[in-house]
């Protein structure tokens, strides 16, 4: 991963553009693939290792729960579903989910 986004260090770099003036936006991956937590903490890791800014896709997903962290890695309980049919937030926090422990980790440093 590094090797892959080692041209935009070298491009800011010889156009003396300061790290934090990076952003790595939006990046992500279902939640439900396998090593998702771990591709997401080297991502982070290595943004900031570089100094670049970083937002991930999503929080709290609102049309694809594919991407909604906090669910953890499995289906989602049927409360979720629930929640859904009625328009109200589902509320999140029995969830097993080691990608959002990854995100809660960072995002508290």
């Amino acid at each position: 991963m590094k090797q892959f986004l080692d041209p935009v260090a070298k491009w800011a770099a010889e156009h003396q553009i300061p790290a934090n003036r990076i952003i790595a936006a939006e990046f992500g991956i279902n939640r439900m693939v396998s090593g998702a937590d771990q591709y997401l903490a080297d991502l982070i890791s290595i943004f900031d290792e570089y100094g670049w800014h970083w937002s991930f896709y999503a929080f709290r997903e609102d049309t694809w729960e594919g991407m909604d962290y906090e669910l953890g890695t499995g289906k989602p309980h049927w409360k979720y579903w629930e929640a859904q049919e009625k328009g109200v937030p589902y509320v999140y926090g029995n969830d097993n989910s080691p990608i959002w422990d990854v995100l809660k980790k960072e995002l508290n440093k």
